[in-house]
């Protein structure tokens, strides 16, 4: 016996030891031999001892209630007589009965098993040798065994336990880093593909499913559009494309349910789904279909297939179930992402038709900005900024300002100039953005062009002011300096008056935006012959003004003279309008207007054929009253004498 004990010592696993039970006891006390457990009031556990696994178990697998008495009974018992007697004491029914004495049963004993000192199995011995029958020495021998295999089969379970304890812990931890790659992959993942992606990956690692598929709700809602596949092959996922919700599929049947669809054999597939099992290849092995919901609103399904049939425990239930719930919020998130990006690109697309100049700057240096095409039209790739006259630093500017102060900047005009370009004039709008707890952390701005109603607006000023100053006054001096002086600057940068007739015009005034420049401007005007031009005599004998590329016009009439040929650069011309001065189809003087980008447009020229109308009165009102008064002292001097 201790020998037996030292052999039961070493196995602690339970396998091993009912291995070493078998060798011990069988045939020695029995042909068949096994272990029973009670599991509560029922005897729920059989394992059998038998060197010879190839023979028919059926009979010896079955609890028997004979068993059950002697664990209650918590002693040794012996059954001997007859193959009728034994059989029909310890079978469980009638077939049970049969089978036994089909496999020749003659006689049957058991001892139980102590746990704790209390009975809570038995270990059991048939034999259907009748020159082999089990006597009291057997039983007493079987008792013996019993003793010592309690405790050893005592510490194998507690191995068993702690075996599965270790596993189980193992399982929940390669479930939970799973669990942590998928969230860690999702968190990355920007579109509905990626996210499919990222869990389909990881099904195969964690749940061991040969293939994965994806479907999301189509915008009718009453169909599932395939979103991605794993391990299906092209062919196989060949007319599966779109699945309209009335067709009786897992995965159809889980959108309708909203609860995960179980298949756990190829048997219960062909059984639950057979117009779906004749349309696929035969295969066995489980399938599982778990709805993506988002409070209780579908998104999708994410799909498993398995290579063999499963059981599918609780705890893999509840981690296909998380899998899917992390899925629903990850592809909820990109879709809206996706929708956001398409509302955002219409947004762009609105904001660069819009003619007005908008910009956000997210973050108070305003080093971060956008702005749409119409404020990069605007401001060109180099503007010079100015207020007032004055040009301003990139920290006065209205964004700017309001980003930094947190106070908004509204009505605010300014002139931008372009290098190479026409200042344009700008009326802006900025305010302050702040973020949850009040900080700022930005600003958006607004502008509008405004420069040709400021044209528009100093144009009607001009004829306003032009008629009181050229009714009133009868000065001649007083009213040719008048007329150059409100060309400036709404009609030119330079203005020239000549009075005259057609074959002879004569300089009478002249002004510079820049006064400095007024001397370089009288010698221009003097020492240039306009009539020398002869699109100028046919614009004087039509009446109708002209428009001369400054360069060129003074390449005719300079004689090779280079200080005149370089005056327009220095006077910041590039064009001159030749503007007749007529009344009754009489030429009575030319205006020439000094013109720059700024000053070309088609309302400007316009603005100035009209000024040139008023003037033509206006100088020969003048002309008329110089005649006079030159006639009267004339007539005077010759009484005089």
């Amino acid at each position: 016996m201790m020998q037996v004990n030292q052999v039961l010592v070493a196995h602690p696993e339970e396998e091993g030891l009912y291995r070493a039970l078998a060798r011990l006891a069988v045939p020695l006390l029995g042909d068949w031999g096994g272990v029973a457990m009670l599991q509560g009031e029922r005897l729920e556990h059989v394992t059998l001892l038998s060197p010879a696994p190839l023979k028919t178990q059926a009979p010896w697998s079955r609890p028997s209630p004979f068993n059950t008495r002697v664990i209650h009974a918590g002693r040794a018992q012996l059954l001997s007589g007859s193959t009728a007697s034994v059989p029909r004491a310890i079978a469980e029914d009638e077939e049970h009965q049969q089978q036994l004495q089909g496999a020749g049963l003659q006689d049957f004993m058991a001892a139980p098993l102590f746990r704790e000192g209390v009975s809570r199995g038995c270990l059991w011995f048939a034999s259907t040798d009748p020159m082999a029958p089990l006597g009291l020495e057997e039983l007493k021998l079987a008792e013996q065994l019993a003793l010592l295999a309690s405790p050893a089969l005592e510490a194998a379970r507690l191995h068993a336990v702690e075996q599965q304890g270790r596993e189980h812990k193992a399982g929940l931890k390669q479930k939970t880093e799973s669990l942590s790659r998928v969230a860690s992959a999702l968190g990355k993942a920007l579109l509905p593909a990626q996210v499919a992606d990222a869990v389909m990956g990881e099904i195969k690692t964690a749940l061991h499913a040969w293939a994965s598929v994806v479907y999301r709700l189509d915008a009718s809602g009453e169909a599932l559009e395939l979103l991605r596949s794993r391990g299906y092959g092209a062919e196989a996922t060949r007319g599966f494309e779109r699945l309209p919700l009335e067709l009786n599929t897992p995965i159809t049947v889980a959108v309708r349910r909203r609860e995960g669809i179980w298949v756990e054999s190829a048997e219960a597939f062909r059984r639950d789904y057979p117009e779906l099992a004749a349309r696929v290849p035969p295969r066995p092995g489980a399938r599982v279909a778990l709805p993506l919901l988002i409070e209780g609103r579908v998104l999708g399904v994410l799909a498993m297939s398995f290579e063999t049939d499963h059981s599918f425990s609780d705890e893999e239930r509840a981690f296909g179930l998380v899998l899917a719930q992390l899925c629903s919020q990850a592809l909820e998130r990109a879709q809206l992402c996706l929708r956001l990006q398409g509302q955002l690109e219409e947004l762009r697309t609105l904001l660069d038709v819009l003619p007005i100049g908008l910009v956000i700057s997210r973050d108070r240096e305003c080093e971060q900005v956008e702005q749409n095409l119409a404020l990069t039209r605007m401001l060109g790739p180099a503007a010079h900024v100015f207020h007032r006259g004055r040009e301003l630093e990139p920290e006065d500017q209205p964004l700017q300002r309001a980003a930094s102060s947190g106070f908004p900047v509204l009505d605010f005009e300014m002139e931008v100039e372009q290098e190479g370009g026409p200042r344009r004039t700008l009326l802006s709008y900025a305010t302050p953005l702040f973020d949850p707890t009040h900080r700022l952390r930005g600003a958006v701005g607004a502008f509008l062009d405004i420069t040709e109603r400021k044209r528009a607006t100093e144009a009607l000023q001009l004829l306003a002011d032009s008629g009181p100053l050229l009714s009133a006054s009868r000065d001649p001096k007083q009213t040719f300096q008048g007329l150059t002086r409100l060309c400036i600057p709404t009609l030119s940068r330079l203005a020239l008056l000549y009075t005259g007739t057609e074959q002879r015009l004569q300089l009478m005034s002249y002004a510079h935006e820049q006064p400095s420049l007024e001397p370089l401007l009288a010698e221009l005007g003097v020492r240039t012959k306009l009539l020398e031009l002869p699109l100028l005599q046919r614009a004087l004998k039509k009446g109708k003004s002209v428009s001369l590329d400054v360069w060129r016009a003074l390449a005719r009439i300079s004689h090779d003279d280079a200080e005149l040929s370089e005056l327009p650069r220095r006077l910041a011309v590039r064009e001159v309008l030749l503007l007749p001065l007529v009344v009754s189809k009489r030429v009575v003087g030319l205006l020439v207007c000094g013109v720059d980008e700024e000053h070309s447009s088609k309302g400007t020229r316009t603005l100035a054929r009209a000024f040139a109308q008023r003037a033509a009165f206006a100088v020969d009102n003048a002309s008329l009253y110089r005649e006079a008064r030159e006639a009267r002292e004339a007539s005077a001097a010759g009484k005089g004498s």
